[in-house]
């Protein structure tokens, strides 16, 4: 894999700052994407011991991207891995949601993951060869009570991951979701106690997931030995979604 360039959205997160350690251990070159936090993206990016640039972009703009991409070509070469891991989470209850979050979550998730899918391809259909994972959730599987934009985006990457599947499978090329549930993070930091017992006892493994086992997933994927694995959507979140 030393031969690759992955590209990472949302590298700055929990999930995607723990993908970014494991694929550099593997050896391949990371451009790593931010939107807002560039500073915690190139202090990740100096820690790892693999070519790497920082990349910054609006995924919900089609030329924003495409000069991300054409960044990355320049520095590290054209991307064969694409790693979707930007989203965001505004919640509300449908009846109370405004219209700009509804619009930020499925720009970012599913509109971000269009453009950049798009893009990528261009590379991987010259190579014969390409990985793209996009990083779901549980929530778009099961839905989840004040947060339908966020559950809305997530399902939609199923769909969009299944169709990329069926259109580029025979050039070497693979499609596939990865859905948490619910990981240790500092997202599931914030949490009140009540809340955090309630789902524990909601979990058949009775405890959270880590950033690392959904990394690993994630590493699997991309790798060689995962060629016959597309389309598929894998919940990694201890039985919750059962």
């Amino acid at each position: 894999m030393t031969s690759r360039t992955a590209l990472i959205t949302g590298a700055s997160g929990a999930i995607g700052s723990a993908i970014a350690r494991l694929l550099a251990g593997e050896g391949m070159s990371l451009a790593l994407h931010c939107h807002r936090n560039r500073d915690v993206t190139e202090a990740l990016a100096s820690e790892l011991p693999v070519p790497t640039c920082v990349v910054s972009s609006d995924l919900a703009d089609a030329e924003a991207v495409a000069a991300m991409f054409g960044q990355v070509e320049v520095e590290l070469g054209l991307p064969q891995i694409l790693i979707h891991s930007a989203g965001v989470l505004r919640g509300a209850f449908l009846i109370l949601m405004k219209e700009e979050s509804w619009d930020e979550c499925l720009d970012v998730s599913l509109k971000g993951a269009f453009l950049c899918t798009k893009q990528a391809l261009r590379g991987m259909t010259k190579a014969k060869w390409g990985r793209i994972v996009y990083i779901g959730s549980t929530a778009g599987l099961t839905g989840d009570v004040s947060r339908g934009n966020y559950s809305a985006a997530k399902a939609g990457l199923v769909g969009l991951a299944r169709s990329v599947a069926r259109e580029v499978g025979r050039g070497g090329i693979t499609a596939n979701v990865v859905c948490p549930g619910v990981i240790d993070s500092p997202m599931a930091s914030g949490m009140s106690e009540k809340r955090r017992t309630e789902l524990l006892a909601r979990i058949p493994s009775g405890r959270l997931g880590t950033t690392n086992e959904v990394a690993s997933l994630v590493r699997y994927l991309v790798s060689e030995d995962a060629s016959y694995v597309t389309g598929a959507v894998i919940p990694i979140d201890g039985g919750l979604s059962m």
